[in-house]
């Protein structure tokens, strides 16, 4: 759950770009829907900077002019996806840091996801505010759900800042094979309800088997270096780096897999002296 810098791509742009080429009537329906796109692309920003998008309500149409559902989507698929509006859709997709998905923190970014599906919202279908850079598995995983209650909902990487604390730790399975499991925890500074959305998206992107996959893969790669370490210098040398690790992984990303995985190695005594030798 990385934080990413919102587009500053503005609305009208986008929509005059795709609807360029759209022939009537549904031009003219579309024509007749701008203001209200405009409109409710300026409260989703007020209610997103408050995390109250649930407040909104699904719908069908859009403005007065009866623009529908199928009209939206013909224009993100057709225009901003497949269309003229091609460079809006791939500078959003670029935002996102080392092409890194801001759902899982892991995977690569493939495509965009609503944040509010467009098929519940269709008002939102191109707003650049509501497409977010993510891989396809958690795109895939969030599929076209959409949060009732405000603590239901997922954090919007433009508007919510979930790095100013640690919630995500890992624990080491004293057993052979050795395993990392991975957990959220509640900050004594953390609000409730920034906890339950983060614990709600932990385990409906299932990030947990995620994290400890790649945790299994990572202990493999440290088989010998740790071993080096060991004859070296003891389970001293062996702290030191993977404490030094897991500082220069929080420098980057607090709430990292790699963060909680080394700082766990690093705080338990019996994988120091007894578990690294099991690898």
């Amino acid at each position: 759950m990385r934080p990413l810098d919102p587009p500053t791509i503005d609305l009208t742009i986008v929509f005059d770009t795709c609807i360029e080429s759209i022939t009537p009537p549904r031009k003219h329906r579309l024509l007749g829907a701008k203001n209200t796109l405009v409109d409710f692309d300026a409260l989703y920003d007020d209610l997103a900077q408050t995390a109250d998008l649930n407040l909104f309500e699904p719908h069908e149409y859009v403005g007065g002019s009866k623009a529908t559902k199928k009209d939206m989507t013909y224009v993100y698929s057709a225009k901003l996806v497949g269309g003229a509006g091609r460079h809006f859709y791939d500078l959003i997709r670029a935002s996102a840091p080392n092409a890194t998905c801001p759902y899982c923190g892991q995977r690569k970014v493939t495509t965009l996801d609503h944040f509010l599906p467009k098929s519940e919202f269709p008002s939102f279908a191109i707003s650049p505010r509501n497409l977010v850079p993510c891989c396809s598995d958690c795109n895939k995983s969030k599929g076209s759900s959409y949060a009732e209650q405000a603590d239901d909902q997922f954090i919007h990487p433009y508007y919510d800042k979930t790095d100013h604390h640690p919630w995500l730790v890992a624990d080491v399975v004293e057993s052979a094979p050795i395993a990392v499991t991975f957990r959220v925890v509640h900050h004594s500074e953390m609000d409730d309800a920034t906890f339950i959305r983060i614990k709600n998206q932990f385990n409906e992107l299932q990030l947990g088997q995620l994290y400890a996959s790649h945790a299994a893969e990572e202990l493999s790669n440290l088989r010998h270096v740790l071993s080096v370490l060991m004859k070296l210098s003891g389970s001293t040398a062996v702290y030191t780096y993977l404490s030094e690790t897991a500082e220069s992984y929080a420098d980057n990303q607090p709430n990292s897999w790699n963060t909680a995985f080394y700082t766990a190695l690093a705080q338990s005594r019996w994988f120091r002296e007894e578990g690294c030798a099991m690898l």
